[in-house]
Order: C-alpha cells, then sequence, then structure tokens
C-alpha cells in the first residue's frame, strides 16, 4: 500500500483475473477492504459478500460479516 489503496486496488484487480486467486476469500477480502477505504461502497459490500460466499472457517466468517453490517 505504499502508493496508496487506490494502487493496490489497481493490483488486486488485476490478481482477480487469475483463476487462481479468484476462488479464494483472502482476495476479496482485501478488495473489499481498500474499496471500504476509497469510499466505493458498492463494491465493497459485493467483495466482503462473496468473501463470506467462499469462506471456511467461522471465526473469519464472522469477522468478515461484522466487517461488512459496518457499512451496510
Amino acid at each position: 500500500m505504499f502508493e496508496g489503496p487506490k494502487a493496490a486496488l489497481d493490483l488486486i484487480d488485476q490478481l482477480m483475473g487469475n483463476k487462481k486467486f479468484n476462488s479464494a476469500h483472502t482476495i476479496y477480502a482485501v478488495q473489499a477492504d481498500f474499496c471500504k477505504k476509497l469510499g466505493l461502497v458498492d463494491k465493497a459490500i459485493n467483495a466482503y459478500q462473496r468473501a463470506i460466499e467462499l469462506v471456511y472457517q467461522e471465526p473469519e466468517k464472522r469477522y468478515l460479516n461484522k466487517q461488512l453490517a459496518k457499512i451496510t
């Protein structure tokens, strides 16, 4: 994030084009966080929802749900 959240989000968006990454909940959680920081609420909501769909661990799911609740 040295270059700021916009540059980081651009990089995340590029990585999401790769099948290895776009099926992992973590990339959506990171995308959601950067979107939230940039005020892109709708995109953040969608990313949190996708991360929640993909996550297996209940503690992580609870955390993501809490983050989602903060912006909805």
